[in-house]
């Protein structure tokens, strides 16, 4: 993964998480380990790669949708 992929993928998942959060709150959401993520952070999850990335993406993708447990 290069730095521009991960600043894009970055820049997805805030879009999807506006919606919910200030640009503050996605600051905090970045860097908060989630369950849903086996205990990793967002940022951990994304520096894995592909799957980890899918993962975020996923997550982002149900809160956007109203899916919060």
């Amino acid at each position: 993964i290069n730095m521009k992929s991960i600043h894009e993928v970055i820049e997805e998942v805030r879009e999807h998480l506006m919606g919910s959060y200030t640009f503050e709150g996605t600051e905090m959401w970045f860097n908060r380990p989630r369950v849903q993520l086996g205990g990793k952070t967002p940022i951990q999850a994304i520096m894995e790669g592909p799957d980890g990335i899918k993962k975020v993406m996923d997550l982002a993708e149900s809160l956007e949708a109203g899916n919060f447990t």
